[in-house]
């Protein structure tokens, strides 16, 4: 069986490491799995290297995660919404949690509740989702 890929979408300005700690730590939940492999932005040299990496990505995974959580009310997830509605409009399935302590205001757009096939409310609450082999999406 083909391992379908997880792409985990989330915030990654003005600051990557909150990103980067919560993509670890989901991509270490399924880092034996025979069923699932993570794969995620990674920064280039350059924004439009970095934007086109992560929409051919995207475009090959099965599964988009998205974090719609913050470090500060003041950060926008605007790249988040993009790729939800990128994989929304490729047919993906599209699922979504907050880690952190700040639900992104934008959140609430249409532009990503419409979008999203369920939102959870932890990251452990997605993982468990995927885990159970009854709850696989396809």
């Amino acid at each position: 069986m083909k391992k379908l890929s997880v792409y985990l979408s989330g915030n990654m300005t003005p600051d990557s490491t909150h990103y980067y700690d919560w993509v670890s730590e989901f991509s270490r939940a399924f880092a034996d799995s025979d069923r699932y492999t993570c794969t995620f932005s990674k920064q280039k040299a350059s924004a439009k290297f970095s934007v086109e990496h992560d929409l051919a990505r995207l475009s090959r995974s099965d599964i988009v995660v998205a974090n719609l959580g913050i470090s500060n009310q003041e950060h926008s997830i605007a790249s988040v919404i993009t790729e939800i509605y990128e994989a929304h409009r490729q047919g993906k399935i599209v699922l979504g949690f907050v880690s952190g302590n700040i639900r992104s205001t934008q959140a609430s757009s249409p532009w990503v509740s419409e979008f999203l096939s369920h939102v959870f409310p932890t990251m452990q609450d997605v993982i468990d989702y995927l885990i159970h082999e009854d709850n696989l999406p396809v």
